[in-house]
C-alpha cells in the first residue's frame, strides 16, 4: 500500500499526464462515440499497409517516432471518420496504448507490458499540430510511466485468466456495460512487433 500511495502522488503531483495550459491531457475521460457502444453481432473487418521506410522517413522529417506516426495515421482516419459522418466530438479522442516495463537488455520470457492512455489530439484539424500534440501526450505518458511501474500489473498468471476474461467479456457484452459507463478509451492502438 506505500508503494501504491508513493508511486500515485508522485506521478499525479508533478505529472505531465494532467496537461496543464499549453500541454495535452491523456488523464480525462473518453468522450461518447458512435463506435464505442455495446458489440452487436454486426462484424467488419479492413486493414491497409503503409511502407516502414516511409513511416520512418517521415518521423524522422518531424522528429517523431515510429510510435508516434502509428498513433497520428490513426487519429487522422478516425478525425476523417467522424467528422464525415459529422460526429466528431469536441474533445480528443483517447487510444489505450500498451507498453512494454521490459528494462534494456532484460531477456526473461515472462509479460513485463501494461496500458496506458495517450490523447490522440482528433479535435485539432491542422495536422502538425496535431503530431505535435501527439509527441507531447505521448512524451508525457513515457516520462510518468517509469514512476508508476513497480505498482502496474504486468506479469499475469495464465492459469484460469482465459475463462475468467471469456466470462467477463459476455457478461460485459449482455448487460450491455459499455452502453451505460464512462470510456476510458475510444480505441485501442498497439503498434508491437511480430515474429520476423
Amino acid at each position: 500500500m506505500g508503494t501504491l500511495k508513493d508511486a500515485a502522488s508522485k506521478a499525479l503531483s508533478a505529472s505531465p499526464l494532467l496537461g496543464g495550459a499549453k500541454r495535452p491531457s491523456n488523464l480525462t475521460l473518453a468522450p461518447r462515440t458512435p463506435l464505442n457502444v455495446s458489440v452487436t453481432a454486426g462484424r467488419a473487418f479492413a486493414s491497409v499497409t503503409l511502407p516502414l521506410a516511409e513511416m520512418k522517413e517521415l518521423g524522422r522529417v518531424h522528429d517523431a517516432t515510429i510510435n508516434d506516426m502509428v498513433l497520428m495515421v490513426c487519429s487522422s482516419a478516425l478525425r476523417r471518420y467522424y467528422a464525415k459522418r459529422r460526429t466528431l466530438p469536441r474533445k480528443s479522442l483517447i487510444a489505450a496504448v500498451p507498453v512494454s516495463l521490459r528494462e534494456t537488455g532484460d531477456t526473461a520470457s515472462d509479460n513485463q507490458a501494461s496500458m496506458s492512455l495517450v490523447s490522440l489530439g482528433t479535435n485539432i484539424a491542422d495536422t502538425r499540430q496535431r503530431l505535435a500534440h501527439i509527441r507531447a501526450a505521448s512524451a508525457a505518458m513515457k516520462s510518468t510511466m517509469g514512476s508508476l511501474k513497480s505498482i502496474l500489473p504486468t506479469d499475469y498468471p495464465s492459469l484460469g485468466v482465459p475463462w475468467l476474461l471469456e466470462a467477463v467479456t459476455a457478461l460485459y457484452g449482455k448487460a450491455r456495460v459499455a452502453d451505460r459507463i464512462p470510456q476510458l478509451a475510444n480505441v485501442v492502438i498497439s503498434n508491437v512487433p511480430g515474429r520476423r
